[in-house]
């Protein structure tokens, strides 16, 4: 059970983080670029919300695939050389 607890908590973490990641003007952009790929308009859901942050819980917790698949991208545009030219 404390395994299956620690894992959790991991996750939440994760998330957390995936959507600081995303609090920003490229993030947004990046999950609007992805939901329209997903075959999803997000606009009109995210512009009732102010702040990065509030887009980035928004997509987290009602289109958890596309917030998954812009946290990918984000990481691997904005994490340090990979190694992978660009």
């Amino acid at each position: 059970m404390a395994r299956a607890a620690a894992a959790i908590t991991r996750l939440r973490r994760v998330d957390f983080q995936n959507v600081a990641g995303l609090a920003t003007n490229q993030g947004v952009q990046i999950i609007i670029e992805e939901g329209n790929f997903q075959g999803t308009d997000l606009v009109p859901e995210l512009v009732d919300h102010p702040s990065h942050s509030e887009k980035a819980f928004h997509v987290l917790l009602n289109h958890p695939r596309v917030f998954r698949v812009a946290s990918q991208f984000n990481y691997a545009t904005t994490s340090p050389a990979t190694g992978i030219p660009a």
